[in-house]
């Protein structure tokens, strides 16, 4: 039952403005975008003031003639930077994404949770303190706003299993708190054969807030992670899709690690492993 709704990252194509990428998407037959305005146009200012209720209507519009929304407004930012200053910069220029989501139609904004696998055990607990704390104020925003603040777990950031992410979304107990799973992200060297313990972890303890699946695929080569195309590794998709046909039938997906040249093929293969 259902159907995978694949999109891509406006980021992995070559377009340089708005309705070039809207145009791209459409040729793609893509019909919905993680948008990261940042990474995708850099040669504008983004800064809190440009994000206009203008802006954000122009660029509902473009893509709009091409029947593409975005489902993820990404905004990743590092909410345990070590300079006071810049961290407050980040907060605030997330803040401006809550509010600038509501304008162009994006369904939640997301965000990783901050890099902290380099860290002692004390400065990690430190990372943490700082992390929720940040992401307390960014959650109330979020709810004040009635917009989705979507984070992403990372082998390598404060979230980073299973039992991370409960305590952080208990602590929070926001319904406008979610998960955006991307189960490559929480494999590496060290973990990846215990990845059906992950996934089915994932969604037997955090089913209920994860709203945005992010697909991609790995190998191990020397005891390292190497990401690929999706269903192109060693990735179990067939009990991930196994378990969102039963409890996600017709989640939003973002395949990553694609380009206007690999989106069609690599979508191809999603879909008929869907299927199957």
């Amino acid at each position: 039952m259902g159907i995978l709704n694949c999109g891509m990252r406006g980021h992995d194509v070559s377009c340089g403005d708005i309705v070039s990428l809207s145009n791209q998407m459409g040729e793609l037959g893509v019909r919905h975008i993680q948008f990261a305005p940042k990474k995708s146009f850099k040669d504008i200012n983004w800064n809190c003031g440009v994000m206009t209720p203008g802006f954000g209507d122009y660029i509902k519009g473009e893509l709009a003639k091409n029947n593409v929304r975005v489902s993820v407004l990404g905004c990743y930012i590092n909410p345990v930077h070590p300079d006071p200053d810049e961290r407050r910069a980040q907060l605030d220029w997330f803040k401006a994404n809550l509010k600038f989501a509501r304008y162009i139609g994006a369904d939640m904004v997301g965000t990783e949770t901050g890099h902290v696998q380099h860290l002692d055990v004390e400065d990690k607990l430190r990372a943490y303190d700082i992390f929720e704390e940040g992401m307390r104020e960014l959650v109330e925003c979020a709810e004040k706003y009635g917009v989705t603040l979507g984070v992403e777990p990372v082998t390598k950031d404060n979230l980073n299993d299973v039992e991370s992410t409960v305590r952080f979304v208990e602590e929070m107990n926001s319904p406008n708190l979610s998960v955006i799973f991307d189960p490559v992200n929480m494999i590496d060297g060290s973990n990846y054969t215990h990845q059906d313990d992950i996934i089915r972890g994932m969604f037997r303890e955090l089913g209920d807030k994860i709203d945005i699946l992010h697909l991609k695929d790995f190998n191990i080569e020397n005891g390292e992670k190497v990401p690929t195309l999706a269903c192109g590794g060693i990735l179990n998709t067939d009990l991930l899709f196994d378990i969102m046909r039963e409890k996600k039938p017709f989640i939003d997906c973002i395949l990553e690690t694609t380009n206007e040249q690999t989106y069609a093929d690599t979508l191809a293969k999603v879909q008929e492993k869907w299927k199957s």
